[in-house]
């Protein structure tokens, strides 16, 4: 019973950890930078439309960067490479939380 009740916390504070840095690294220095990009017609509002527009733009980058062969199409060699890449950076930015501490 003791060692269930331990592991249970043990894991409840990794997993907030988690969320903290994650947190960090994504609310840190970007909150409202996105939708201040959003607003194509500089009105001080983001419509429906320029969101979608915005998001849409994002995620055509993001496709492109994965598809390094630029043939349309993401292989399981893109795949690979992009999850090695993210692994990467995760590692760095909990270095740099870390760091901050």
């Amino acid at each position: 019973m003791k060692k269930t009740a331990i592991m249970t916390l043990l894991s409840t504070v990794l997993a907030f950890g988690g969320m903290s840095v994650y947190a960090n690294h994504h609310e840190g220095g970007h909150a409202g930078k996105h939708e201040t990009n959003a607003d194509a017609n500089k009105d001080g509002k983001v419509s429906f439309d320029e969101f979608k527009a915005a998001r849409d733009s994002h995620m055509k980058a993001q496709f492109e960067r994965k598809d390094s062969n630029k043939d349309g199409f993401i292989d399981e060699t893109e795949k690979q490479a992009a999850k090695a890449k993210w692994k990467e950076h995760r590692a760095n930015m909990k270095e740099k939380c870390a760091m901050h501490k």
